[in-house]
């Protein structure tokens, strides 16, 4: 069963890191592009990553186990938990206490702050979200 969890653990992150990849292109092309503040063109940033990082799991990392509305519905409330965890530690790190001299760094901190959150993302899904 570890065995299993590490190797689903794995494949949550590649979908997890692509959704990522969404998310930092949009963000850098709105920032930098558009001259949209970094933490709004970050929010904005995150609907298409949702819609890909769902379609991703419920096929891909958890297939086999039930896809609805439901399921949908406590994807969208976890994503919005972690995606909050994310948020606060971006702010954090980039606007108030420990990184604050990287402010101009906020990619890397975009993704410190991702690979923090991941694992209790991952159980988050495995064990509420996507349960058979």
């Amino acid at each position: 069963m570890v065995i299993e969890d590490i190797k689903k653990y794995f494949i949550f992150v590649i979908g997890g890191g692509l959704g990522l990849a969404i998310i930092l292109l949009l963000t850098f092309i709105l920032t930098e592009f558009f001259h949209i503040q970094h933490m709004i063109s970050y929010s904005i940033s995150l609907v298409p990553a949702i819609l890909f990082v769902f379609i991703y799991h419920s096929l891909i990392t958890f297939k086999g186990n039930k896809r609805n509305h439901k399921t949908l519905i406590k994807f969208v409330i976890i994503f919005g938990i972690m995606t909050f965890l994310n948020w606060i530690l971006i702010y954090l790190f980039t606007e108030k206490y420990i990184f604050s001299s990287w402010r101009y760094y906020y990619m890397v901190i975009i993704f410190l702050a991702t690979c923090i959150v991941s694992i209790l993302n991952f159980l988050s899904n495995k064990i509420w979200v996507f349960k058979k």
